[in-house]
């Protein structure tokens, strides 16, 4: 599934909590979703006098390692670059070999003039080169909000598309179908198609995708219940028997979480031999900044089992480590002062949320909410600024006070000569 920008159509991307995430760094051949890195919870950087060429990274590196023989070893590494806006910039991804890391992919991200992604680049190694194999093109509506994926592969020294995805919102631009088509001889055929459905909350409660416009048969479907915190926690998932002509549910993910709304443990379970199995557990660690650190993955072998876990066949975790790089590409005559963008608290929010920042002198400041898209949301403050603490609250809505869908936003704080950034969580 596509993870990049469909944050904005709500809570269809709440099922994704922490799983998009990884979905982002394992390089799937759809598009990925650039959820934003911060460095910290509190972004410090330095305001100088004079205008400076000035290029600001955040950095993620991720790698992913196997438990065998009682320690672990490494597998597969990622490291992930973003903007000050959190919007990804490039992925390298690196495979272990002979007690190094070795190329494998690449992906590089392009965005037009209002910061929306426009396309995604997939590299690979080979013969000690990077050679291009796939391309993604996002096209988007007069609302901003996106219309179409185009997928290219790269073959004989030209582009050609195989395959895309063309999606329709709701009045509440909540979306509610997704048509895929593959190019089959030089021609468009429809393949699946996906219908969502929300409750009255703007929930995601059920996804049915089918043959519905060929042989209008179903696949699967996917149905999803919340906490009172609209946090999600289940989703089940089944098939459709042509022969009974009804649905079977065959496997269904339940999720934990901490006081801060945070995924601590999930379980995945199969129906197997008339009872619930549990094939997979991941438990996920935070770091003191709200920061995924650590992500365990458990699978096991529940074949012959009366209920239970069964034998553990399989360990795996993730560690996440992050950094702030600053470019400076002409160092003129310079005074440094701090300028602090905090967290917002409470995060994750749900009605409103309050940011805090300081100003090390008086002067016109913007501060602007954007979503993971770069397309901006709301603008809070646009004035003649005094020096020091200042605190503004976002009530969730947009500029015309619509309430905006969950998903992640970032606040961006510009003055004359500096711009700092925070992330924030949404949920409903």
């Amino acid at each position: 599934m596509d993870t990049m920008i469909r944050l904005p159509v709500n809570s269809l991307w709440k099922s994704f909590r922490l799983m998009s995430f990884l979905i982002l760094l394992t390089n799937l051949c759809y598009a990925d979703n650039p959820v934003g890195i911060i460095n910290d919870d509190v972004v410090f950087r330095t305001v100088l006098q004079k205008p400076v060429q000035e290029i600001n990274y955040n950095q993620m590196t991720y790698i992913r390692q196997t438990f065998t023989d009682g320690e672990w070893e490494n597998m597969s590494q990622t490291i992930a670059m973003y903007d000050d806006l959190g919007k990804i910039i490039e992925e390298i991804s690196h495979s272990w070999k002979d007690n190094e890391w070795v190329n494998t992919a690449k992906h590089n991200y392009s965005y037009d003039e209002s910061e929306q992604l426009t396309e995604k680049l997939r590299k690979v190694w080979r013969d000690e080169e990077w050679i291009e194999s796939l391309k993604i093109n996002y096209i988007y509506d007069d609302k901003g909000y996106l219309a179409e994926e185009l997928r290219q592969n790269f073959s004989s020294d030209e582009w050609t598309a195989s395959s895309k995805s063309r999606y329709i919102y709701d009045e509440k631009m909540n979306m509610i179908h997704e048509y895929r088509d593959r190019l089959i001889d030089d021609t468009w055929e429809p393949s699946l198609e996906v219908i969502y459905t929300y409750d009255d909350q703007g929930r995601l409660i059920e996804e049915l995708s089918g043959h519905f416009r060929t042989s209008g048969t179903n696949v699967t479907k996917r149905n999803y219940t919340y906490y009172d915190r609209d946090l999600l926690i289940e989703r089940a998932q089944s098939s459709w028997n042509n022969d009974l002509e009804e649905w079977k549910q065959y496997r269904r993910n339940t999720f934990t979480y901490n006081d801060q709304g945070d995924e601590v443990e999930e379980l995945e379970k199969w129906w197997f031999e008339e009872s619930w199995k549990t094939s997979m557990e991941f438990t996920t660690s935070y770091d003191e900044h709200g920061r995924i650190s650590e992500f365990l993955q458990f699978t096991y072998d529940y074949l012959g089992y009366d209920g239970g876990k069964g034998k553990l066949s399989e360990e795996f975790r993730n560690l996440f480590t992050y950094d702030s790089i600053t470019h400076i590409a002409e160092n003129t005559e310079r005074t440094p002062a701090a300028l602090p963008l905090t967290a917002n608290y409470p995060n994750p929010f749900n009605l409103s949320t309050t940011i805090n920042f300081s100003l090390p002198e008086a002067g016109h400041a913007e501060l602007v909410i954007f979503n993971v898209t770069g397309q901006k949301i709301r603008n809070l403050l646009s004035e003649e600024m005094t020096p020091g603490e200042h605190s503004i609250v976002w009530d969730g809505c947009d500029d015309s006070g619509v309430p905006v869908t969950t998903g992640v936003y970032f606040s961006r704080l510009r003055t004359f000569d500096s711009t700092v950034s925070g992330r924030m969580m949404l949920v409903k």
